[in-house]
C-alpha cells in the first residue's frame, strides 16, 4: 500500500561541470567519502554531494578508447582505490588521493563482461567461451566453460518417474503435453542485443548469475542459432543450475540481493514481461511491463534491501526510469522518472537503499532520493499502480492491494501526488496536473491543468496543499526553490530560493508561513510576503535537529509542535530526541502513535509532548504488535488504528490509550450509554465507568439509568463491579495524573448498588418491571449478598402484580438462578420460611420434583410455626444451627429436645445468649457449667454455677482448680460447710501444691489453717521456696529460730560450693574454647597453603554422603536452605563434646547458661543476706558476699575472652567450610586470612547481659 515519493534530488543542472561530463562512459560511488567518480575518455572526475569537482585524474596514457572498451569501473572501498577493467584484459588501479595509475595485470581477452563480488574478494570475468574466477591479486583461481552441458548441483532431477512428458497430469492434458511450450524454447537474439555477458551477484557473495550467448539447434532444422540463457554459479565457480529457456529474452539481468530470485525481461507478442526464476533454475512468477513497442530495456536492478526494482527504458529520444515494488504477491509500478536525455549509466547507492544515481549522454548527473510512504488523508488510502490509483476507504473496510474500493484511471504515469481532506492533486510525467474532488468519499475528476515547461525546474517533489486554489512544491533548478502552483491556470510562482538543499516544507498559516527543512537538519520559517527565511523558533528556542534528512515531518500549529522521524529511526519533537528506535509514526490532533523496532505500539498524548523526555517515554503504555507491522494511519477523534502486516494485509486495532481517551470524553459529556456499549464491545473493565469520576456517576444515577434503559446492559455493568480502583491498577498508565479522594472507593460496590436500587425502585411499574432484574443483580452483588432480601422483595412484587405476575416471577427467579448457585438459592428461599417462595424457586432452578416436593410437604405438616422454622433451619445446607436453636427455644414444650440439641451440637455458648431473660435460663447455665466442669474449665464453670446458685458445685470447682482463696471465700460464706470439712479440703490442696514444688503456696495454706499448729511446716516451705523474709517473720513471731538457722546454714554451704563449681566450669570452658579457636586458625592456614586440601573427616558431610572427603570441592555445593540440615546443625551446637564441628558454639552456649544463672542468683541474695545478718551469721554473710563478688569479677574477666569486643576470624563459630560458604551454597576459600563476606549473627555470638548490681550488697558486710 506504500507509494514511492521523491523527497530530495541533486543534479548538475546549470553547473559548469555538466559540460565536462558529456563523454562519461560510466561512474562509481565512494559512499565512505561521499564522492562519485566519472570515467571519461581522457580523465576521471570526482564530484562531491554539492556537485563540486574534487579530483581530476588524467589517464590519456593508460587508456585509448579507440582500441579498448571499458567494461568495469569500480571503487574498492577497502583500499580506497579505483579499479578499471578493459575488454583487452588490462586492469588498472587508480589512486585518487595521490593521482597515480598502475597497471596491475593482464588477463585473457577479449572480455565481454564481469562483476566484482559484493565483498570485493573475487572478480568474475567472461569471454565468449570461458568464465574466469579471479582473486583479489588478479590471479585466475579457476575457469569454466561459460556454456556447460553438465547438470547443476541445485538442478531439479527426475528420479524413477521418467520425463515430465511421460507423467500423468490429469484428464484433458494430452494436447497440452503434445503442444510445445513456446515460452520455454530458445529463440534468436533480439536485434538490439549488444552480445554482452552479464554477471549479477547475490548480496552475500555466495552465488552469482550469468546471462550469456550460446549456439543452439532449432527444433525443426539442423541449422544453429544464437540464444541467451541464464545459469547460476557459486563462489567456487561450480555450476548450480541452468535456468529454463526463455523465448524473447533480453540482455538484462539482476539477482535479488536477499533471497533466491533472479529477474530478467522478455518480449512476448507485443508486451514486455519481467520473468522471475528461482536459484534452482525453475520459473517462479512474472508480471507485465506494458507494450514493448518503441522502447528498449537497458538495465534492471534491485536496490540493496530488495524492496524496489528499477527498470531503465530507452525510447527514441530519451530514457525513463520505472520503479516497481511488490506487496501481497502483486507487482506495482510506483514511480516513473523522465530523464532529460538518454541515460548512459544508472545504479543504486550501496549505503542508501532508496537513492538512485544516473547520468545522461548530455552530462546531466542526478541523484534522486525516494521513500516508501503511505498516502492517506481523511482515511482514504491511495495506492499507485502505474497509471491507476487504487483507493481504499479504510472505515468501510481495510482492503489491501491488489483489492480496492474503486480505481481511478489516469492518462499516464505519476510523478507525485498530494492530498487534502477535500481534494487530490496528481502530477503526471507529461507535465500535466489533475485535480480530483472528494464526493461521497470517492474521488471525482474536477479539472486538468497543463503546466508550463518544467525543464527549468528540473524535478518537482514534496507537493503540499496550501488551500483550495494553490499547491506548493520543492524543485531543483540552478538553486533549490519553493514554488507555488496555481490550480486555476497552472502558473508557477517562485516563493523562496536557496543554495542549500531543501528536503521538506509545509505552509502552516499566516503566523509562521512556510516551515522549511534543510538537509543539514536546520529548520527555517518563511513568513508570507517575505523573501528571507529566518531560523524557526518555537517557544523561544531555535529548532535544530540533531539528525539530518528528517523528511518525515509533521507540524501541529495549535500546539506548536514539530515532530520528525529520521532515517536512523529517531523520533524528535521540537528538536529533542525522545526515542531512538521508532519504526513508523502517525500523527493526529490528540495523539502521536508510534511503533518501535521492538514491535511495541505506543500512543503519545499531544498535550504531554512538549515536556516529554527520552527517559519518560516508557511510562506510556504500549501493546505488542506483529513483527514488521507498520502504521498506515489512525482515526482522528476516534479509536481505530490501521496497521499493515509484513505480508501486505491490513488490520484494524483499537489501542487502549485511544479508547480510554474517547471514553473519558464521552463520560465528561454524560454519554453513559455510548460508554457502556463501547466497553462491552472492546471488553474494557466496566469499573472504569465509576473509577474515572465516582462523584460524576453517583450524582447522575438518574441520567445513567435513563440513558441505558436496558436491563441486560445494566446487569453487565453491575456484575462486573469490584471494590478495586482500576485507575490505580490495570488502567494506571492512562491515569498517571489522576487524583481522587480515596473515600470514594470505600464500600464502592455497595454504594453504587444502593444508589441504583433506590432509583430503579422509585420508577413507575411499567419501567420497573423491565429493569427489575438489575435490582436483583444489585442485591446479589452487595456485600454481604442480600439474596434473602431479593427473594422477599420478589414475593412482595409478585403479590401486587396483575395477570402478568406469573410471567414476571419466572423471569425474575430465572435471573436469580443465573447469578446464584441453585442449591444456595433454594436454601435462601427456604430461609425466608415461606414454603410457597421455596416452591417457585425450585421450579425456576429446574430442580428434581422428587427431591423438593416431599421435603416441602413434610415441612408443611409441622406446627407450630417456630417448630417448623426450626426444621427448615436444619434442612438448609449447611444447617443453620444458631437459628434453629433460637426457633426451638420459642417452643416451651420442646425443652427436653432443646437440651439434647444443645448437647449434640455443642451449642452451649449460643444457648446462653438465646435463653437469656427466659424462664429456663438457670437450667441452661447449669447445663453449660457441667460441660465446662467436664472440660476442666473450672474458673468459667464457677461463674455459671454461681448464676444458678449451686454452691456445692462452686466449691468443687475451686477445689479441682486449686483456688484455695476462692474456696475459703465461698466455704466461709456458706453455713452448710463445716470447719472440719474446710480444713480437710485445704490439707488436700496443700499436698497437691507440694507435689508440684509450689512451696510458697503450701506455706500460705498452712498459715491460714493454724499458724500455731503448723509453723514448723510453714518455715520449712518458705525456706524451700527461698522466701527468707517470710520465714524469718514466722520464726521471729514464734520465737523459734533454730529451725531457720539450720536451713540458712545449709543453704549457705550449698551456695559456697555452687560458686566454686561455677568458677571451675567457666575456667574449664574458657581454656577449651581457646584451644578450639587456635586449632581452627591452624586449619585455615593449612587449607590456604595447600590450596584447599584439608582433613574434614569429622565434618557433617560424613553423615550426609557416607564417605570420607578431604577436598573443598566435594562439599562446596551443599544446600544452605535445607530445613533438615538446619535442624541437624542446631542439634550439634548443643553437643558439648571435644572434637565436634560445632564445639565452640556448644561451649559458648554453656557459658551463656552459667552467666544467666549467676545473674539470677542476685535476686535471692537480696533477701538471703539480711536473713543471715538477722540470725547473727555476720561473718558467714560477709564471706558469701565476698565470694559472690569474686565470682562476678572472674566471670566478667573471662567473658572478654569468650566474647571479644570486636569479632575476629577466630571468634566465628562452626567448621571453616561453613564460615566461608556463600548464599548459593558454594564454599569459596580466600587466598589469605580474611573475614568472610557475610557473617551470620548466631545466638552464640551475642554475649549475655551480665553485670554485678549493687542493690543486693550490704554495706555492713564490706
Amino acid at each position: 500500500m506504500k507509494n514511492l515519493h521523491l523527497y530530495f534530488a541533486t543534479s548538475t543542472y546549470g553547473l559548469e561541470v555538466e559540460t565536462l561530463l558529456k563523454e562519461t562512459k560510466c561512474f562509481c560511488i565512494d559512499s565512505l567519502n561521499a564522492l562519485t567518480y566519472f570515467a571519461l575518455p581522457k580523465c576521471i572526475i570526482a564530484l562531491d554531494t554539492a556537485m563540486k569537482m574534487v579530483y581530476e585524474i588524467s589517464w590519456v596514457d593508460a587508456w585509448d578508447p579507440a582500441i579498448e572498451r571499458l567494461i568495469l569501473f569500480d571503487f574498492l572501498f577497502d583500499e580506497i582505490q579505483l579499479c578499471a577493467v578493459f575488454d583487452s584484459g588490462k586492469v588498472l588501479y587508480i589512486d585518487p588521493m595521490n593521482n597515480q595509475i598502475t597497471e596491475i595485470a593482464s588477463l585473457p581477452s577479449p572480455l565481454l563482461g564481469g562483476a566484482w563480488s559484493p565483498d570485493l574478494q573475487a572478480l568474475v570475468l567472461a569471454s565468449s567461451e570461458m568464465l574466469f574466477l579471479v582473486s583479489r591479486e588478479f590471479e585466475i583461481i579457476s575457469e569454466e566453460n561459460i556454456n556447460p552441458t553438465s547438470q547443476g548441483k541445485d538442478q531439479l532431477l527426475t528420479v524413477g518417474w521418467g520425463s515430465r512428458e511421460s507423467q500423468f497430469q490429469g484428464a484433458g492434458t494430452l494436447k497440452k503435453r503434445e503442444a510445445a511450450d513456446l515460452d520455454r524454447m530458445p529463440s534468436p537474439l533480439l536485434h538490439n542485443d549488444d552480445r554482452r555477458v552479464i554477471v549479477s551477484w547475490r548480496a552475500d557473495a555466495q552465488f552469482f548469475t550469468v546471462s550469456s550467448i550460446m549456439q543452439t539447434n532449432e527444433s525443426s532444422e539442423e541449422a544453429t542459432m544464437e540464444s541467451r540463457r541464464l545459469r547460476v554459479w557459486n563462489r567456487e565457480l561450480e555450476l548450480m543450475s541452468h535456468c529454463d529457456w526463455l523465448s524473447g529474452i533480453e540482455n538484462v539481468l539482476t539477482m535479488r540481493p536477499q533471497g533466491n530470485l533472479i529477474a530478467t525481461t522478455r518480449i512476448s507478442g507485443s508486451d514486455r514481461w519481467v520473468w522471475l526464476y528461482e536459484r534452482n533454475g525453475q520459473y517462479r512468477s512474472k508480471f507485465c511491463l506494458g507494450p514493448a513497442k518503441d522502447s528498449i530495456v537497458r538495465n534492471i536492478l534491485w536496490n540493496s534491501d530488495s524492496s524496489v526494482l528499477s527498470i531503465l527504458f530507452d525510447t527514441t529520444e530519451t530514457s525513463q526510469l520505472h520503479f516497481w515494488t511488490v506487496s501481497n504477491y502483486e507487482w506495482a509500478q510506483k514511480l516513473v522518472i523522465q530523464a532529460p536525455a538518454k541515460i548512459i549509466h544508472g545504479m543504486w547507492d550501496l549505503e542508501n537503499n532508496h537513492c538512485f544515481h544516473f547520468i545522461t549522454e548530455t552530462g546531466h548527473y542526478r541523484c534522486i532520493y525516494m521513500e516508501r510512504m503511505y498516502d492517506v488523508n481523511n482515511l482514504l488510502a491511495i495506492n499507485v499502480n502505474g497509471n491507476k490509483l487504487r483507493v481504499t476507504d479504510l472505515p468501510m473496510a481495510p482492503i489491501p492491494p491488489p483489492m480496492s474500493h474503486f480505481e481511478l484511471e489516469l492518462p499516464t504515469s505519476i510523478i507525485a501526488l498530494c492530498q487534502s481532506p477535500e481534494f487530490l492533486a496528481v502530477l503526471f510525467s507529461d507535465q500535466s496536473l489533475s485535480i480530483y474532488e472528494v464526493v461521497d468519499r470517492k474521488y471525482k475528476h474536477k479539472k486538468s491543468i497543463q503546466l508550463p515547461d518544467l525543464h527549468n525546474y528540473n524535478t518537482l517533489y514534496n507537493l503540499q496543499w496550501i488551500d483550495d486554489e494553490r499547491i506548493s512544491a520543492l524543485c531543483k533548478a540552478d538553486n533549490y526553490k519553493i514554488v507555488e502552483i496555481s490550480l486555476k491556470n497552472g502558473d508557477i510562482k517562485i516563493v523562496f530560493s536557496s543554495t542549500k538543499p531543501l528536503i521538506w516544507h509545509k505552509f502552516v498559516g499566516n503566523d509562521l508561513g512556510y516551515i522549511i527543512q534543510l538537509t543539514d537538519g536546520d529548520f527555517l520559517s518563511l513568513l508570507v510576503g517575505q523573501e528571507e527565511a529566518k531560523p524557526l523558533e518555537i517557544s523561544g528556542s531555535i529548532i535544530q535537529l540533531k539528525s539530518v534528512n528528517c523528511h518525515k515531518c509533521w507540524f501541529l500549529n495549535e500546539q506548536k509542535l514539530l515532530i520528525a522521524l529520521t532515517r536512523n529511526h529517531q523520533l524528535l519533537i521540537n528538536g529533542n530526541v525522545v526515542h531512538s528506535s521508532i519504526g513508523s509514526v502517525s500523527v493526529s490532533e490528540d495523539f502521536v502513535i508510534v511503533t518501535t523496532l521492538t514491535n511495541i505500539l505506543h500512543c503519545l498524548p499531544v498535550k504531554e509532548l512538549k515536556s516529554l523526555q527520552a527517559k519518560d517515554f516508557d511510562r506510556f503504555e504500549g501493546r505488542v504488535v506483529e513483527r514488521g507491522s507498520t502504521i498506515v494511519t489512525n482515526e482522528s477523534n476516534g479509536t481505530r488504528v490501521w496497521l499493515q502486516m509484513p505480508r501486505g494485509n491490513l488490520e484494524t486495532i483499537h489501542p487502549r490509550a485511544l479508547l480510554i481517551d474517547q471514553l473519558q470524553a464521552h463520560l465528561n459529556q454524560l454519554e453513559f450509554s455510548t460508554v457502556l456499549k463501547e466497553m462491552r464491545r472492546h471488553r474494557v473493565d466496566m469499573n472504569l465507568l465509576y473509577d474515572n469520576n465516582p462523584q460524576l456517576l453517583l450524582e447522575n444515577v438518574k441520567t445513567f439509568v435513563d440513558q441505558i434503559n436496558d436491563a441486560d446492559l445494566l446487569n453487565l455493568f453491575i456484575l462486573s463491579l469490584c471494590d478495586e480502583d482500576t485507575t490505580t491498577k490495570i488502567f494506571a498508565p492512562f491515569y498517571m495524573n489522576h487524583s481522587l479522594d480515596k473515600s470514594w472507593n470505600e464500600d464502592k460496590v455497595n454504594r453504587i448498588c444502593s444508589s441504583l436500587v433506590e432509583y430503579i425502585l422509585s420508577l413507575n411499574w411499567d419501567r420497573l418491571k423491565n429493569l427489575y432484574t438489575s435490582v436483583l443483580s444489585c442485591l446479589v452483588k452487595m456485600k454481604p449478598s442480600k439474596i434473602s432480601e431479593a427473594l422477599s422483595d420478589i414475593k412482595v412484587r409478585y403479590s401486587s402484580a396483575n395477570s402478568e405476575g406469573d410471567i414476571l416471577l419466572r423471569e425474575w427467579l430465572r435471573h436469580l438462578s443465573y447469578l446464584v448457585d441453585d442449591r444456595l438459592l433454594f436454601n435462601k428461599a427456604l430461609k425466608t420460611y415461606d414454603l410457597h417462595v421455596a416452591l417457585l424457586v425450585a421450579e425456576a432452578c429446574d430442580r428434581d420434583p422428587k427431591e423438593y416436593l416431599p421435603l416441602l410437604r413434610d415441612l408443611q405438616k409441622i406446627s407450630p410455626p417456630s417448630y417448623q422454622q426450626y426444621h427448615i433451619d436444619l434442612k438448609v445446607d449447611p444447617p443453620d444451627l444458631t437459628s434453629a436453636l433460637s426457633h426451638l427455644a420459642e417452643v416451651e414444650e420442646r425443652f427436653d429436645e432443646t437440651i439434647q440439641f444443645i448437647k449434640k451440637h455443642r451449642l452451649y455458648s449460643k444457648a446462653l445468649a438465646v435463653f437469656q431473660n427466659k424462664p429456663r435460663y438457670k437450667d441452661i447455665c447449669r447445663l453449660c457449667a457441667e460441660n465446662l466442669l467436664t472440660a476442666k474449665r473450672y474458673e468459667e464453670a464457677v461463674l455459671l454455677f454461681r448464676k444458678c446458685e449451686d454452691w456445692e458445685s462452686v466449691l468443687k470447682c475451686h477445689e479441682l482448680g486449686r483456688n484455695y482463696k476462692g474456696y475459703i471465700e465461698i466455704a466461709t460464706a456458706n453455713t452448710h460447710t463445716s470447719k472440719e470439712d474446710i480444713a480437710k479440703t485445704l490439707e488436700r490442696m496443700a499436698l497437691s501444691f507440694e507435689t508440684t514444688n509450689d512451696f510458697a503456696t503450701v506455706a500460705e495454706i498452712y498459715r491460714h489453717l493454724n499458724i500455731d499448729k503448723y509453723y514448723p511446716r510453714i518455715i520449712e516451705n518458705f525456706c524451700k521456696a527461698l522466701h527468707w523474709t517470710e520465714a524469718l517473720n514466722v520464726a521471729t513471731a514464734k520465737n523459734d529460730i533454730d529451725q531457720l538457722r539450720t536451713a540458712v546454714d545449709a543453704h549457705f554451704n550449698a551456695l559456697l560450693s555452687l560458686i566454686s563449681n561455677r568458677k571451675s566450669e567457666i575456667e574449664k570452658h574458657i581454656k577449651r574454647l581457646e584451644i578450639v579457636r587456635e586449632n581452627k586458625m591452624k586449619q585455615i592456614q593449612q587449607w590456604i597453603e595447600s590450596e584447599g586440601d584439608l582433613d574434614i573427616a569429622q565434618s557433617e558431610t560424613m553423615s550426609e554422603a557416607s564417605t570420607t572427603v578431604s577436598n573443598l570441592s566435594r562439599i562446596s555445593k551443599l544446600s544452605t536452605v535445607s530445613s533438615r540440615r538446619r535442624k541437624n546443625i542446631d542439634r550439634k551446637k548443643k553437643l558439648l563434646k571435644e572434637g565436634s564441628p560445632y564445639e565452640d558454639a556448644a561451649i559458648l552456649a554453656a557459658l551463656k547458661e552459667i552467666y544467666l544463672a549467676i545473674m539470677k542468683q542476685q535476686d535471692e541474695l537480696r533477701t538471703f543476706l539480711p536473713t543471715m545478718v538477722s540470725l547473727d551469721m555476720i561473718d558467714d554473710a560477709r564471706i558469701l558476699q565476698k565470694e559472690v563478688i569474686s565470682l562476678f569479677e572472674f566471670a566478667s574477666q573471662s567473658m572478654k575472652s569468650a566474647w571479644p569486643k570486636h569479632i575476629q576470624l577466630r571468634s566465628l563459630i562452626g567448621p571453616i567450610y561453613e564460615i566461608y560458604r556463600g548464599d548459593d551454597g558454594i564454599v569459596r576459600m580466600p587466598s589469605e586470612e580474611v573475614m568472610p563476606s557475610k557473617i551470620p549473627l548466631d545466638d552464640e555470638l551475642i554475649p549475655p547481659s551480665f553485670s554485678c548490681d549493687s542493690y543486693w550488697q550490704m554495706e555492713i558486710l564490706k
